[in-house]
């Protein structure tokens, strides 16, 4: 079994902000993964479901009928509440 070198939670604003674009004619963000893949998926509100979504499959396959989030929607989130004005309208997200 392969161990994780770093928990979760412990990437800097700076890194999440890398990593993150929003998709304003879509209304959705796309998080690029860390792995060697990058892969991409895509995180928007719910209006049905009262939340946030995701594509990846953690949260397809094994949260979605949970309370948990993935670490995707976790990541835009942290993002929203504690970014600063200048970082969102970086990333072209008006606050």
């Amino acid at each position: 079994m392969r161990r994780r070198t770093a928990a979760r939670g412990n990437t800097n604003m700076n890194e999440k902000l890398d990593r993150i674009s929003w998709d304003a004619p879509n209304n959705r963000w796309i998080v690029t993964g860390g792995g060697k893949l990058a892969a991409k998926y895509f995180v928007q509100w719910s209006s049905v479901l009262s939340r946030y979504t995701c594509t990846c499959p953690d949260w397809r396959y094994r949260r979605m009928g949970d309370i948990q989030d993935c670490k995707h929607i976790h990541c835009i989130v942290e993002i929203l509440q504690y970014g600063s004005k200048e970082e969102l309208e970086a990333i072209g997200v008006k606050k």
